[in-house]
């Protein structure tokens, strides 16, 4: 069994998908402005979404602004409590397991979502020939 946590600016989306990718469950909460608030609401979400399963799931979230490698801190979210935090270590102390973090874009492109969701806009191809 697999949580596929969604953290956005106004809501917090839980999904919980069995082995064979059928979604079992799925929870959405507001997304509280203070960083205690987010990850107690994430722990709350993940639990909602095990309720009457028999084991634990793993956990993947997707998060906005970008997971810095060196320092393993959130940079540029628009979440702005989530900046300079160390998000998916505090969330796998609280869950008591390992927490996947991948900003919310790469997780798109990852899955293939449509384009609205993932693929940046193609620039136009210019050419050096002149008209004459």
């Amino acid at each position: 069994m697999r949580i596929g946590i969604d953290v956005g600016g106004t809501k917090i989306e839980g999904l919980t998908l069995s082995t064979d990718g059928r979604e079992l469950a799925r929870h959405r909460v507001a997304t509280p402005t203070v960083y205690d608030a987010v990850l107690a609401a994430i722990v709350e979400l993940v639990a909602r979404l095990e309720a009457g399963q028999t084991a634990k799931a793993t956990v993947g979230i997707g998060t906005p602004g970008v997971l810095h490698p060196g320092r393993r801190v959130m940079l540029n979210s628009n979440l702005t409590c989530l900046n300079d935090r160390p998000l998916d270590r505090d969330l796998a102390v609280a869950l008591e397991r390992p927490v996947r973090a991948l900003e919310a874009a790469k997780c798109a492109k990852r899955l293939n979502l449509p384009r609205r969701w993932s693929q940046k806009r193609r620039k136009p191809k210019w050419t050096n020939r002149i008209r004459t």
